[in-house]
């Protein structure tokens, strides 16, 4: 796949990332002692797995705990590449995925007013002519805890009715 370069792991690796995601802010010793190796070992492991970016630890807030909406958007579009781009720049898009299916981009939404959703994805995707269709689903729960890394001070400065500051370089 384009822009991929995938790293094996192996299980000393599999057994950290394993215990950072069960309890972030366990130890180097806690997990030298669980892994039968040195903490100096597990700080050097820790070290390649977050420069390589296979590991990340990254603040966001519980969907699950907070009054909040969360969307995905499916679009048809004849340019995937370039909503990915958008996507990658527009703060208020916490993520998009490339699919096979017939809508192959599929965008996660996240606002504390469902308004705010229903704008962006009238200011970025609908009437445009490279998009031919789009399909938005409110998510009502989560099985797990979804943590959201969003930027709640940006959720307040996207005006009704206009494109975010962010992306107006990338629309037309």
């Amino acid at each position: 796949m384009k822009g991929f370069n995938k790293i094996s792991l192996d299980e000393i690796d599999r057994k950290i990332i394993s215990l950072m995601q069960r309890n972030p802010s366990i130890t180097h010793s806690e997990i030298a002692e669980k892994v039968d190796r040195s903490q100096p070992t597990i700080g050097g492991r820790l070290k390649k797995l977050m420069d390589s970016g296979i590991l990340k630890i990254q603040a966001g807030v519980n969907f699950r705990a907070v009054d909040m909406f969360l969307a995905f958007v499916y679009l048809k579009t004849d340019d995937p590449d370039e909503i990915m781009k958008i996507a990658s720049h527009c703060p208020f898009i916490m993520n998009a995925y490339k699919s096979s299916d017939e809508f192959n981009v599929v965008l996660l939404l996240a606002s504390s007013k469902i308004e705010k959703i229903d704008e962006l994805v009238n200011s970025h995707f609908r009437n445009k002519p490279e998009i031919q269709n789009v399909k938005m689903e409110i998510i009502l729960d989560t099985a797990k805890e979804t943590i959201i890394p969003i930027d709640l001070e940006l959720q307040d400065q996207l005006e009704p009715g206009s494109r975010c500051a962010y992306c107006k370089k990338f629309l037309s």
